[in-house]
């Protein structure tokens, strides 16, 4: 497979999203066929500042990813191993009026509502969805169906034999070995693709990678 090793089974692999189930997901603004996504609905601000989510739902599905180079082969991937950055064509946002809102999206309000802790609050959000200028912010981040990737993660074969996609499980990585001068870790640190923006902030930074399998569709880390 088209990879790039990074030292101590951490690998990058660049392929293509495939859906192992047929009709897989759909993401609920957007329509675009897909193997995971997360929504939100929140009131738009002019001051930049996200508000709390109006509505707020996930889902996921385990998926294949099919090395760019190695078209025969294909790597299990486990959708609750997944952590999505830097992502580009699997972002999408988009403001309406609740009333004026395309069905998919009023449905996904109604359908998935964050309960509040304070009854009246919560009541209170419902009926200002019927305010004509109240503009709400409707956002999605999904991995798509087809989309090129480039993964971060360790490649091996689960107790079914099947070759996939892990999180990465370094055993030398933890406090007692690793020191503040190790140079193992600084080599592995440097050798961490640039959009990982904090990878010279601090060495413990690293550990972040462990225990998932990091995700972009960005085409600059093509």
């Amino acid at each position: 497979p088209r990879s790039t090793t990074l030292g101590s089974n951490l690998v990058r692999v660049q392929g293509r999203v495939r859906c192992r189930l047929v009709g897989g997901l759909k993401t609920p603004f957007s329509g675009r066929p897909c193997v995971t996504y997360s929504a939100s609905v929140s009131r738009s601000r002019l001051d930049g500042i996200h508000s709390f989510p109006l509505a707020f739902h996930t889902a996921r599905i385990d998926f294949m990813l099919e090395p760019a180079d190695a078209p025969e082969v294909f790597l299990v991937v486990h959708s609750h191993d997944v952590e999505l950055f830097s992502m580009a064509d699997g972002s999408h946002s988009c403001e309406h009026v609740f009333s004026a809102a395309p069905e998919p999206c009023r449905s996904f309000v109604l359908d998935h509502l964050v309960p509040a802790s304070d009854a009246s609050i919560h009541f209170g959000a419902c009926v200002d969805l019927s305010s004509k200028d109240a503009s709400l912010e409707f956002r999605e981040c999904a991995l798509l169906e087809g989309s090129l990737v480039t993964c971060v993660g360790e490649i091996a074969r689960d107790r079914k034999g099947e070759l996939g996609l892990h999180p990465w499980r370094p055993a030398f990585l933890n406090d007692s070995a690793l020191g503040p001068g190790d140079l193992k870790r600084n080599r592995l640190i440097d050798a961490i693709p640039r959009p990982f923006s904090w990878r010279h902030s601090h060495p413990e930074a690293l550990k972040t990678l462990i225990g998932r399998v990091m995700i972009s569709d960005d085409v600059g880390l093509l």
